[in-house]
């Protein structure tokens, strides 16, 4: 988790093309907090298109095309990724008051949510949270070695529905919504959540479908053998 804008951040100069200069902290409070921004998927490129769109309806004017550096990295993916991740777990929150976030330090930064903060977890004891835990939740869709993991340790997994697809495979591409894996909005988040933890059968016949799916298609062997088989295909052509 990206820690909160410091004021330093904050204060720094934008210039927009019609030679106008905001600050920071008016871009942050324009767009951070805007509902498209934290529920869609955004490749860089494209969150720096709807920075400019808000801008434009709000000043009339786009950010001039030569910023680079740390101010073009915040504008064009920290401002996203913040607002995305502080918004889904606020929701996911609501769940249960008993979640752990495990991580880098930003979320010592968040008062909100660091009394619920372990620090960073010894890969060899991801395993341990993993297996003991009743739900693990994801930001979003996209497919990550975690989360594979913990449907091979049969623990279900709950993920946000981001729009939005820059192309790369996610668990929908392999996994079924209700069967496999749950997937919910932010707006039903809390509430799914909640479901599923009281109907223990359903949430553990999806962990169990998880699990026997990710044996039978998706351990390193059959990634290891793909690559094999890709390899091969390449050879003979």
């Amino acid at each position: 988790m990206p820690k909160p804008w410091n004021k330093e951040e904050l204060r720094r100069g934008v210039k927009l093309d019609n030679q106008k200069v905001i600050s920071f902290q008016d871009v942050v409070e324009i767009v951070e907090h805007n509902k498209i921004t934290y529920r869609y998927f955004w490749t860089d490129e494209k969150f720096i298109l709807h920075v400019n769109m808000m801008l434009k309806n709000n000043y009339g004017a786009n950010l001039v095309q030569n910023i680079t550096g740390p101010l073009r990295y915040d504008l064009g993916h920290r401002i996203n990724r913040l607002s995305r991740r502080y918004m889904f777990i606020k929701e996911a929150a609501r769940i249960s008051d008993s979640y752990l976030l495990a991580g880098s330090d930003g979320w010592r930064y968040w008062l909100e949510f660091s009394k619920n903060y372990i620090g960073y977890i010894n890969p060899g004891k991801i395993d341990f949270y993993t297996r003991t835990s009743k739900l693990v939740l994801h930001e979003g869709p996209g497919i990550h070695f975690r989360l594979l993991d913990a449907m091979s340790a049969g623990t279900p997994v709950l993920v946000n529905d981001l729009q939005g697809d820059d192309g790369s495979p996610t668990l929908l591409d392999f996994f079924d919504n209700g069967k496999d894996i749950i997937l919910s909005n932010l707006e039903e988040l809390a509430e799914k959540g909640r479901y599923y933890l009281r109907h223990t059968g359903i949430l553990n016949r999806i962990a169990r479908n998880a699990s026997r799916k990710i044996e039978k298609s998706h351990l390193w062997l059959h990634r290891a053998q793909q690559i094999i088989n890709d390899i091969n295909k390449l050879q003979m052509l």
